[in-house]
C-alpha cells in the first residue's frame, strides 16, 4: 500500500514537471509577429481571452526589463508582459481612448464590459508588446455596446494564475459613454428663391 503511494507521487509529480517544462519552453519562439498575424479568440461578450503574441520571445531568465515609452507606445527594450501589465493599462488610458467627435456631444450614459487577456511572462521586444496593447483596444471596439459609444477608459480589475504553470490572466474592463450628434438640417427640395409658375 505505501509503496503505491509512493508510485502515485511519483507519477504526479513527473507529470507536473512536465507541464512546467512545456510552460517553460513556449517562451523560447523566435518567430516574426506583426499585428496581422496576432490572434484573438472571442468567446462570449465578457469572456474575450487574448492569446500572447509569440515575437522575439526568451526564456524569462534572460529577459532584461530594459523598455522604454513616451507615453504612447514602447519604443525600446524588452521585457515581459507580465512584469510590465500595469505600464501596458498606462499605455492604453494615454492613447488608446476615443475623442468625441465634432458635433458631437456626451450623454450621462455609461457602459462596462469585461475581458481577459492572458500574459504569457515571456520576454517580448517593445514592437511585440505594443502589438498586444493594440489588439486589447480592438477587442474593446469588437465589445462596443453600438456606434454611438465611444471608448474613455480601461482599468485592470485583478489577475491570477489560471495553472500553476500559467497563463496568468489579467481581468480588464472597458467603459463607454454614449455620444449624441446633431444632424444637419435637410436641404430644400429647390433651390430657394425659385418659383414655380
Amino acid at each position: 500500500m505505501k509503496k503505491l503511494k509512493q508510485i502515485k507521487l511519483g507519477s504526479y509529480f513527473i507529470m507536473a514537471l512536465f507541464a512546467g517544462s512545456l510552460f517553460f519552453v513556449s517562451c523560447n519562439k523566435e518567430d516574426v509577429v506583426t499585428p496581422e498575424k496576432e490572434e484573438i479568440t472571442a468567446k462570449a461578450p465578457g469572456d474575450l481571452n487574448f492569446h500572447a503574441p509569440g515575437g522575439a520571445a526568451n526564456t524569462m531568465q534572460s529577459c532584461p526589463e530594459t523598455l522604454t515609452n513616451d507615453g504612447c507606445n514602447f519604443t525600446s527594450g524588452t521585457g515581459t508582459d507580465l512584469q510590465n501589465q500595469f505600464a501596458m493599462v498606462t499605455l492604453l488610458n494615454s492613447c488608446r481612448v476615443e475623442s468625441l467627435s465634432p458635433g458631437c456631444s456626451w450623454t450621462t450614459v455609461t457602459q462596462t464590459k469585461l475581458f481577459n487577456a492572458d500574459l504569457s511572462n515571456c520576454c517580448f521586444s517593445a514592437n511585440s508588446l505594443n502589438a498586444q496593447i493594440d489588439s486589447w483596444k480592438q477587442i474593446a471596439v469588437n465589445m462596443r455596446p453600438g456606434s454611438d459609444y465611444v471608448i474613455v477608459s480601461y482599468q485592470r480589475i485583478n489577475g491570477f494564475m489560471v495553472t500553476a504553470y500559467g497563463p496568468y490572466r489579467m481581468g480588464m474592463s472597458v467603459t463607454y459613454r454614449k455620444k449624441i450628434c446633431s444632424r444637419l438640417p435637410a436641404e430644400p427640395s429647390e433651390p430657394i428663391g425659385m418659383q414655380l409658375d
